[in-house]
């Protein structure tokens, strides 16, 4: 009886464990997913007050893009941004390049909530950090271009919210693969006695 008892009461903590960093794991990979709609850059306050003195003047006749649209601009946004630029030769490389990523990068993202969802941590750690690796590539070489951290932009909420998200992901990926390591070796240390 005192053994049931005992059985039940670490089944129910090692389930809360479970839940826990479920949530955590979950709760990165959401983080991801959403910061892919949020400004990932943003017009610094001197451009953002002409932007809006000049709403519907088209910024580049090319893309379509009024200034109104350009003062925050999401991943999503840059992928149709480069999608338009495919056929103007001089981009055609460069918006390629940007569309692998930004399409990486949300692949990646929802392969994180997938294996979040399936408290699988494994598959969940590796596509966390391919979504960060591929975020910090995509980063750089906006850096690189000069689209960000000039006299114009500065990094929205996306930037910062990714590196979070990265981290709470793999801080979920992390507890559960202990907590599975754990129920493996108590699980193997279980069956050895019954064995002899």
């Amino acid at each position: 009886m005192e053994e049931a008892k005992l059985y039940h009461a670490q089944s129910a903590k090692k389930n809360e464990k479970v839940v826990t960093a479920f949530v955590i794991a979950l709760a990165g990979a959401l983080v991801l997913i959403l910061s892919f709609f949020l400004p990932y850059s943003s017009a610094t306050t001197e451009y953002r007050m002409l932007l809006e003195a000049y709403p519907d003047t088209m910024l580049y006749d090319e893309i379509n893009l009024p200034a109104k649209d350009a003062i925050n601009i999401s991943m999503l946004e840059y992928a149709k941004i480069y999608m338009l630029t495919l056929d103007i030769p001089f981009y055609k490389l460069i918006s390629v390049s940007c569309l692998v990523l930004i399409s990486l990068i949300l692949l990646f993202s929802l392969l994180t909530l997938l294996f979040a969802v399936l408290k699988k941590p494994i598959p969940l750690l590796i596509f966390d950090i391919l979504t960060f690796a591929t975020f910090r590539l995509l980063c750089w070489d906006f850096m690189d271009r000069g689209i960000i951290l000039t006299s114009t932009y500065v990094w929205g909420a996306s930037y910062y919210l990714y590196h979070v998200g990265a981290a709470i992901a793999f801080a979920g990926a992390i507890a559960l693969l202990i907590i599975d390591m754990n129920t493996k070796r108590q699980a193997k240390s279980e069956i050895a006695p019954d064995s002899l």
